[in-house]
Formats: structure tokens, sequence, C-alpha cells
């Protein structure tokens, strides 16, 4: 800062609050976790004096898996995030997934991830994944 002043920060209270659920069916396991969360802050900075501000922010996911096989599993996964700090974008993301363990140890997984507010951008990842 050229003018030498700095803004503190400090928090003054927050507030973190959430559930969360699972249910299976057969093969199919689906489950999810919401969580809210708010904070009091108050701001000093040298130029503005004293302010308060209370940003709020949403989390959530929910997923479901389905074991094919012994050795094979399908996933699907919705998470979103709303930042406390507005000037961020949301978060909106999709998760497909396959996952086959090859044998003990070794593990194949074919992935695909998509962001919901901007259709380009999206991945394909195929991961070998060694435990020992």
């Amino acid at each position: 800062d050229p003018a030498g002043s700095e803004v503190l920060l400090q928090d003054q209270k927050y507030l973190r609050v959430g559930a969360s659920a699972s249910v299976y069916y057969g093969n199919l396991n689906v489950f999810g976790v919401y969580m809210h969360g708010a904070d009091t802050l108050q701001l000093d900075d040298p130029e503005a004096g004293l302010s308060t501000i209370s940003p709020t922010y949403h989390a959530a996911f929910a997923e479901a898996d389905y074991l094919f096989y012994p050795w094979l599993q399908g996933a699907f996964r919705y998470e979103t995030l709303t930042p406390g700090d507005r000037t961020v974008p949301s978060l909106r993301t999709t998760v497909f997934n396959l996952s086959a363990l090859i044998r003990a140890n070794v593990k194949a997984m074919l992935e695909y991830q998509r962001d919901m507010r901007v259709g380009t951008n999206h991945s394909l990842n195929a991961i070998l994944r060694f435990g020992f």
C-alpha cells in the first residue's frame, strides 16, 4: 500500500451449521452434506475508520455410488459453493467416475469433471493408483 495504511480484520463472531444424510438401497449409496456459515468481521481501516461486515456462505454436495461388481464402482457427484466474498464466482461442479480394482493395491479410474457454470471448462482424466 503506497500510503502505508493497513486494513486490519478481526472475527467478532461466527456460525457454522449443517446436515448430512446417507441412504443405502441394495448396491446404491446416496449421500450428501449441506453447510451454512456466517461471520461477523470488524474492519479497522485507518482511512475509513471502523466498520463491520457479515459475509455468509453455503456449501453442499450430493453423491450417488453404485457397486456394479465387487471390483467395479460408478459414482456421480454434484457440488456447489457460494463463497462469502460475492466478488468471487460461485462453483457448480459435476463429476462422473468409474473405478476398477484391477488387483490388490491397484486401482484404475476414469473420471469426467464439468463446471456447470462454464460449459467449456471440463476434463476427462484416466488415473492409475498403486497403494503400498
